[in-house]
C-alpha cells in the first residue's frame, strides 16, 4: 500500500539490461526519466540513438537513431522532442517532430542555463514540502539533477550504509555486472598514494580524508611525507596518517609550525587524548605558551595518562606546568600525586612534585596542608607560603615562613593577614630582628598605636618612616614621643622636614628654651616655613622667636602685633619697609585704639597712591573719622605727598567736615583729582563747591546746569555770566533765560547781552512772547535790533504801538524793514492817535501802496503827508487826481502847493485848464511862471547846442581838405607813366596784349570849377 501510494514510481534501471540496453549506457548522465511514463537512455555505439521505453510496455523499447543532449518520445501519438545546440549557437534549443511524417513540427530556444542548482534545488524542496502526487515527476527531476550534478554526495550515502544495507547493495552490484565491478577494487600501494595524490590535487579533500581513513594499503611514511608538502588547507587526513602509523610527535610539530592550533585541539579532544603526552611533549619542544598547553590538558583532564604526561613533563623540567591540571584531579578524587610523592618512590624528594602536592593540596584539600608542610621539606617555601596566603591559610603561611626562617614574612602574615599585633611583638621579641620590629612599628602606627609604634620604630633603630610618624603623631598630639623619635632619626639622616618637625614639636610642648638652644646650633631646619607654620597655628612667641632669628621683620611686625606688643611691632615694621606690613600693623593698632603709632605706620602707606583708598576705608569702616582726617592732614607736608592725599582729604571734608571743603579746593585747585572730588561732593549734595570743581575743571555746561538746579546755594550772578558764555550746550542758553525769567527776571537783560552773540533771538522772542513778559526783554531787544532779525522788530514794534511811542516806532520803521509792514499798518491805520495814523500812512508809502497812503493822508486831512506819497509815487494820475481833490475841496493853497511838490507829474495844459475852469488862475500863476522860465532855458540850450555843432562840422571838413591837398603834392614828384617801345608789344609775342586802362584814384583826382565846393561836401 505504501509504494502504490508514492509519488514517484520507482522503476529499476538495473533491470534495464535484460530488455536489451547495454549496460555501458547505464549511467546517470546517459540514464533519464523524463516523466513516470518513459525513460530515455542514450547510447553512443554501435551509433548514435535513443531508446525510449514506455513504462506500460517497457519489453517493446523504441529505439531511434537520434543525436541530442535529451530526448522524450510519446509512442503513441508519436512525437518527439529533442534538445541539442544548434551548429554555431551556444544556446540550447527544443525540436519538437513527427516521427510518421518526418516532418518538424516547432522549434523553441531554449532559455539560458545559469547553473544555480543549489538554489534551485532550494526553492523546489520548499515548494514539494507538502509531498504531493502530482508532484512526482519534480521530485524525481531534483534527484535526478542531484545526482547528476554531484554524484560524491551518492558514494557518500553509499559510505553511510549499513552492513546490511551495503552487502545488498554489494549482491545488487555483482549481478549486475560482476566482471566491471570487481576491477574497480585493487590494493597496490603505489596506486593508493597516486589515487591520493590525484585527489589531494584535484582539490578532493573529502575523498583524500576517507582513503588515509579506510585504506590500510598506502605507504603512511611517504604518504606523510606528501601531505605535510602539500600542505592542504584540511589537516584531517595528515591527522589520519600520522595518527594511525605513529607519527604524533611529527603531526605536532607540522600543526604548531603552521598555526594549525585548532586541529591540535581536535586531535587531542576528539580523535586520540590517550596520545595527549606525546602531543605536550612536542608542544613544549617547540616552546609553545604555556596557557594555550594549560588549557589543551585541561580540555582533556580525566582521559589523560597522568604517568605518561608527568614523565613527559619531567623530562623537560616543566612540572609546574601541570599545576593546574593536577588540582583538578585530586578535586575529582584522584590519589595519584598524592601516591607519587608521599610513597617511597622516585619521585619522592622530587621538589617539583613536593610543590606540586602542597599546591594542589591548598587548592582541593586545605585539611592536609599543615601535615604536608611538616612532612615534607623539599619545596619551595616562599613561593608556597605566597599562594597559601592568597588561599587565606595564614596559619599554614605563618608555618612555612617560620619553618624556613623568612620572618619578615611570617610577622607580615601576623599583621596583614591573621591581624593580631600582640602575636607580632611577641615574635619581634623572640627573634629580635630590627626589620621584624620595623614591620611591627608600622603595623602599629597603621592601628594607631603612635607610642608604641615610635617604640618599636626606636627598637628597629629605623628612620626610613620618619614621615608617617610625623603625620600620625600630629594627628594624635604624641609630640613628647614624637621628639625622642626625631631626636633618633637626626643622628641618621640630615632632612629638613627632620629639624623643622623637632622645632614644631618644641613649640607645641612649649620647650621654648630648646628652641633656641636648637637653632643656634647647626641644622637644616627650613625656618621661614616652620616660623609660617607656628603662625598659623598662633604659636606667636615660638613663631616670635624664629622671625627674629632670620630677620623676617615683616612676619615678625604681625607676629607682635598678634601678641599686643605694638611698639616692638611698629619697629619691626620699619625695619621691614613694605606696605603690607605696614598696612597690617597700622590697622592692628586702629583696632586697639593705638592711633599714634597707627598715624606712624599711616604715613608710610599713604604715600603709596594704591595703598590710600585702603587705609581711608579701614578707618571710615570704623568710624575713625577725625583720627583719619588728622593722618591726612599730616600726609599734606610729606616730601612724597601726592595728589590722592589731597583728593582723599578732599573727599573727606566733604563727608565730615564741609565748613572746610571750599577753602581746600581753592588752595589746592591743581593738585586734586577733581572728578572723584566731584562724585564726592554730588553725593554729599555740596552744590556750590561742586559748580567751582566743575569750573576748575573746564566742565562749563555741568557747572551751568548744577548752578540752575541748585540755585539757593549755588547761584552766583557774575559767576554765572562768566559760566554762560563757555557753555558748549545752546540749551542751555534757553534753559538759563527760562531760569532767570523765573527766579531772578531783574537781571535777565544783563545775561541776554552777554549771551546775545550765542543765542537764536528769535526763540529768546518766543520764549517771552509766551511767558507774556516781552517788555521785560525790551532793552535786550533794542541792544540786538541791530541784526534786524524779524521777530526781534514785530515785538518792538508791538512794544511802541501799546507804547504809543511814535517817534520810535518812526524810527524803528526807517531802520529795520524785516517784519511784516501791511500787518502792521492795518493794525494802527485806524489808532485813535493820529501820528500813529501817519505812521501807518508812511508805511504804506514805504511799502508802494500809494493809493492807501494818500487816502489815509487825506482822510486825516494830512495834506502834506499826501502830496509827499504823490510827489514819491511817480504817478501823474495820482497827482491829477489830487488837484482835482483840493479843488473839489475848495483848498486853493493845497493846490497851488500840489502843483509845486508834483511839478514834475503835472503837465500844463491839466493845471491851466483846472485853474482857469476853476477860477485859480492867480493860485496857477506860480507854477505858470516857473514853467515858462524851465522852458525858455531849455530852448535857449538847444540853439546854443546847434551852433556848437555846426562850428563842429565846418572844422571836421576844413581837416579834411588839407589832408587831400597834402596827398596830391606829393604825388607829382613820382615818374611818369609812359607807353612801352615798340618791339616790346604783345603782338610780336603771339599774345596780343592790350594797354592796361587807366588807373583809379592814381594821380591827381578831377578838381571841381573854382568857386564849387568839392563833391564829398554834399
Amino acid at each position: 500500500m505504501a509504494a502504490a501510494n508514492a509519488p514517484i514510481t520507482m522503476k529499476e534501471a538495473l533491470t534495464l539490461p535484460s530488455i536489451g540496453i547495454n549496460p555501458q549506457f547505464i549511467t546517470f548522465t546517459n540514464v533519464t526519466m523524463e516523466s513516470d511514463k518513459f525513460i530515455c537512455v542514450r547510447e553512443t555505439s554501435p551509433q548514435n540513438s535513443v531508446v525510449i521505453i514506455d513504462m506500460s510496455m517497457p519489453m517493446q523499447p523504441l529505439r531511434r537513431p537520434i543525436t541530442a543532449d535529451s530526448a522524450l518520445m510519446n509512442p503513441i501519438s508519436r512525437i518527439l522532442a529533442l534538445k541539442a545546440q544548434l551548429p554555431g549557437t551556444t544556446q540550447d534549443h527544443l525540436q519538437i517532430f513527427n516521427i510518421e511524417m518526418k516532418a518538424k513540427m516547432k522549434s523553441h530556444q531554449m532559455p539560458e542555463q545559469r547553473n544555480l542548482i543549489r538554489e534551485a534545488t532550494a526553492f523546489l524542496l520548499d515548494v514539494l514540502k507538502p509531498n504531493l502526487p502530482e508532484h512526482a515527476h519534480l521530485q524525481t527531476k531534483v534527484l535526478e539533477i542531484n545526482l547528476v550534478t554531484f554524484p560524491n554526495s551518492l558514494v557518500e550515502f553509499f559510505g553511510t550504509l549499513s552492513r546490511e544495507w551495503g552487502l545488498e547493495c554489494m549482491k545488487d552490484l555483482l549481478l549486475v555486472n560482476l566482471r566491471g565491478n570487481l576491477q574497480i577494487i585493487v590494493q597496490d600501494p603505489d596506486i593508493h598514494f597516486k589515487y591520493i595524490e590525484a585527489a589531494a590535487k584535484t582539490g578532493q579533500i573529502k575523498e583524500v580524508e576517507r582513503v588515509t581513513r579506510e585504506s590500510n594499503f598506502y605507504d603512511a611514511e611517504k604518504t606523510k611525507n606528501f601531505l605535510m608538502e602539500a600542505k592542504l588547507p584540511d589537516a584531517r587526513p595528515l591527522i589520519n596518517v600520522c595518527d594511525r602509523f605513529g607519527f604524533v610527535p611529527d603531526l605536532t610539530h607540522y600543526l604548531y609550525t603552521n598555526n594549525m592550533l585548532r586541529y591540535i585541539e581536535g586531535y587531542v579532544q576528539k580523535v586520540n587524548p590517550g596520545n595527549a603526552p606525546l602531543v605536550v611533549g612536542q608542544l613544549l619542544d617547540d616552546e609553545c605558551p604555556e596557557d594555550f598547553i594549560k588549557g589543551l590538558i585541561l580540555s582533556v583532564r580525566s582521559l589523560l595518562p597522568v604517568e605518561p604526561l608527568v614523565d613527559e613533563c619531567e623530562k623537560r623540567n616543566r612540572l609546574r606546568l601541570l599545576t593546574q591540571f593536577l588540582e583538578h584531579l585530586v578535586s575529582e578524587g584522584s590519589q595519584d600525586v598524592h601516591k607519587i610523592v608521599l610513597q617511597n618512590s622516585a619521585f619522592s624528594g622530587n621538589f617539583n612534585l613536593q610543590n606540586l602536592l602542597i599546591l594542589t593540596a591548598i587548592k582541593a584539600d586545605p585539611s592536609r596542608v599543615m601535615d604536608y608542610i611538616n612532612r615534607l621539606d623539599n619545596f619551595d617555601g616562599p613561593a608556597v607560603g605566597e599562594v597559601a596566603v592568597e588561599a587565606q591559610l595564614y596559619e599554614e603561611a605563618f608555618a612555612i615562613f617560620k619553618k624556613f626562617n623568612l620572618n619578615v614574612q611570617a610577622v607580615n602574615v601576623l599583621l596583614d593577614n591573621i591581624q593580631s599585633i600582640p602575636r607580632a611583638v611577641e615574635f619581634a621579641f623572640r627573634v629580635e630582628e630590627d626589620a621584624v620590629w620595623s614591620q611591627v612599628a608600622k603595623a602599629q602606627l597603621r592601628d594607631g598605636l603612635v607610642s608604641d609604634a615610635i617604640e618599636s620604630f626606636i627598637r628597629a633603630d629605623d628612620a626610613t618612616q620618619f614621615l608617617d610618624v610625623i603625620r600620625a603623631s600630629e594627628d594624635t598630639e604624641c609630640y613628647h614621643d614624637l621628639v625622642k623619635y626625631l631626636l633618633m632619626v637626626r643622628g641618621k639622616t640630615k632632612e629638613p622636614k627632620v629639624d623643622s618637625e623637632l622645632i614644631y614639636a618644641y613649640a607645641k610642648i612649649d620647650r621654648l628654651s630648646d628652641i633656641e638652644e636648637f637653632i643656634l646650633m647647626p641644622n637644616v631646619a627650613n625656618l621661614h616655613n616652620v616660623g609660617d607654620r607656628l603662625f598659623d597655628e598662633a604659636l606667636y612667641e615660638a613663631a616670635k622667636i624664629i622671625y627674629s632669628f632670620i630677620s623676617n621683620w615683616a612676619k615678625l611686625a604681625v607676629t607682635l602685633v598678634r601678641l599686643q606688643q605694638f611698639q616692638g611691632a611698629v619697629d619691626a615694621a620699619r625695619k621691614a619697609n613694605s606696605a603690607k606690613t605696614w598696612k597690617e600693623v597700622c590697622f592692628a593698632c586702629v583696632d586697639a585704639e593705638e592711633f599714634r603709632l597707627a598715624q606712624i605706620c599711616g604715613l608710610n602707606i599713604i604715600v603709596q597712591v594704591d595703598d590710600l583708598e585702603e587705609v581711608s576705608e579701614y578707618y571710615q569702616n570704623r568710624g575713625c573719622f577725625n583720627e583719619l582726617i588728622s593722618l591726612m592732614e599730616s600726609g599734606l607736608g610729606l616730601e612724597r605727598a601726592h595728589m590722592g592725599i589731597f583728593t582723599e582729604l578732599g573727599v573727606l571734608y566733604a563727608r565730615y567736615r564741609h565748613e572746610k571743603l571750599m577753602e581746600h579746593i581753592k588752595l589746592f585747585s591743581t593738585r586734586l583729582n577733581i572728578p572723584k572730588l566731584i562724585r564726592a561732593c554730588d553725593e554729599q549734595q555740596h552744590w556750590k563747591e561742586l559748580t567751582y570743581l566743575y569750573i576748575q575743571y573746564d566742565e562749563f555746561d555741568n557747572a551751568a546746569s548744577t548752578v540752575m538746579n541748585h540755585s539757593p546755594e549755588a547761584w552766583d550772578h557774575m559767576q554765572f555770566k562768566d559760566i554762560a558764555v563757555k557753555v558748549a550746550n545752546v540749551e542751555l542758553y534757553y534753559k538759563a533765560v527760562h531760569f532767570y525769567l523765573q527766579e531772578h527776571p531783574d537781571l535777565i537783560n544783563d545775561v541776554l547781552n552777554v549771551l546775545a552773540l550765542r543765542v537764536d533771538h528769535t526763540r529768546v522772542v518766543d520764549i517771552m512772547r509766551k511767558a507774556g513778559q516781552l517788555p521785560l526783554v525790551k532793552p535786550y531787544m533794542v541792544a540786538v535790533q541791530s541784526n534786524n532779525v524779524s521777530a526781534v522788530n514785530e515785538a518792538l514794534n508791538e512794544i511802541y504801538v501799546e507804547e504809543e511811542d511814535y517817534d520810535r516806532l518812526r524810527e524803528s520803521i526807517d531802520l529795520h524793514d524785516n517784519f511784516d509792514q501791511i500787518g502792521l499798518a492795518q493794525k494802527i491805520e485806524k489808532h485813535e492817535l493820529l501820528e500813529m495814523r501817519r505812521v501807518a500812512a508812511y508805511i504804506y508809502k514805504k511799502a508802494g501802496r500809494w493809493k492807501q497812503s494818500i487816502a489815509l493822508s487825506k482822510k486825516d486831512k494830512v495834506y502834506k503827508d499826501a502830496m509827499e506819497t504823490a510827489s514819491q509815487s511817480g504817478d501823474r494820475e495820482l497827482a491829477e487826481e489830487l488837484l482835482v481833490y483840493f479843488i473839489d475841496q475848495g483848498k486853493k493853497e493845497c493846490f497851488a502847493s500840489c502843483l509845486f511838490v508834483c511839478y514834475d507829474l503835472i503837465r500844463p495844459d491839466v493845471a491851466l485848464e483846472l485853474a482857469w475852469l476853476n477860477h485859480m488862475i492867480d493860485f496857477a500863476f506860480p507854477y505858470l511862471l516857473q514853467f515858462i522860465r524851465e522852458y525858455t532855458g531849455k530852448v535857449d540850450e538847444l540853439i546854443k547846442d546847434k551852433i556848437e555843432s555846426i562850428k563842429e562840422n565846418k572844422a571836421k571838413e576844413n581837416e579834411e581838405q588839407d589832408v587831400i591837398k597834402q596827398q596830391n603834392m606829393y604825388a607829382q614828384l613820382l615818374p611818369l607813366a609812359l607807353p612801352a617801345p615798340p618791339g616790346m608789344g604783345g603782338g610780336q609775342m603771339g599774345g596780343g596784349f592790350a594797354p592796361p586802362p587807366p588807373m583809379g584814384g592814381m594821380g591827381m583826382p578831377p578838381m571841381p570849377p573854382f568857386g564849387m565846393p568839392p563833391m564829398g561836401s554834399y
